[in-house]
């Protein structure tokens, strides 16, 4: 269900950020790419933009659908652009910086999907800005297997909010007990906690994305 995508893409570090996906789908821009020193190139803190460059095909006989991740889930903003020959899809944009509302995907995993009919090729642009710390690594996905991580992730996610939940009504019950304000203010910063963990874990989009996978929304 999903192939790491270590050799089959080609960057080229924009470090003036002025670039466009017209010019960049020209010939002469090309020449412009290379192939990554290492399997997960790193660029530590940049200000840099970076366009990356991946062929890809469909050998098969049926219509697929994919997901392409990226595995680092904090690269501030992902644009990508479907290319087949002149012809530049509709851009999709994913990312840490965006609110949820946003991503293609609600997902704090930053997956951009796409579809490959029967021995269609075509080529992904991703353009990727970041304040944060800035390397690359990929996994190509069918959408069934995605899906299914998400499910798994967002049932261990489940199972932490239960437990401090859990926790919290412990608290709960011996402050009504005692009165004592020990209780009170551990009940307060796990509330605060559970808060702040959603909030960054994107966990009620993952479901609403899980869910609307699986009914076709």
């Amino acid at each position: 269900g999903q192939r790491l995508l270590a050799k089959d893409f080609m960057i080229w570090e924009d470090k003036g950020g002025e670039a466009d996906i017209d010019q960049i789908i020209e010939p002469q821009s090309q020449a412009l790419f290379a192939p990554p020193v290492t399997p997960k190139p790193n660029f530590g803190f940049s200000e840099s933009v970076v366009w990356i460059k991946i062929p890809i095909q469909n050998n098969g006989t049926n219509r697929e659908k994919f997901i392409l991740q990226l595995d680092n889930d904090v690269l501030g903003e992902v644009w990508m652009y479907q290319v087949r020959g002149t012809d530049i899809g509709n851009p999709m944009r994913h990312g840490a910086y965006l609110p949820t509302f946003e991503r293609v995907l609600k997902t704090r995993k930053i997956g951009l999907p796409f579809q490959l009919e029967a021995g269609e090729e075509k080529i992904l642009y991703l353009k990727v800005s970041t304040h944060n710390d800035f390397w690359l690594g990929f996994t190509l996905h069918s959408q069934d297997s995605f899906f299914q991580g998400l499910v798994f992730e967002s049932k261990l996610k489940g199972l932490f909010y239960g437990i401090l939940s859990i926790v919290f009504l412990f608290c709960l019950s011996f402050f009504l007990l005692t009165r004592m304000a020990v209780f009170s203010s551990l009940g307060f910063f796990i509330v605060l906690g559970i808060s702040y963990t959603l909030s960054l874990d994107s966990f009620l989009g993952d479901w609403a994305t899980v869910w609307a996978g699986k009914t076709g929304g």
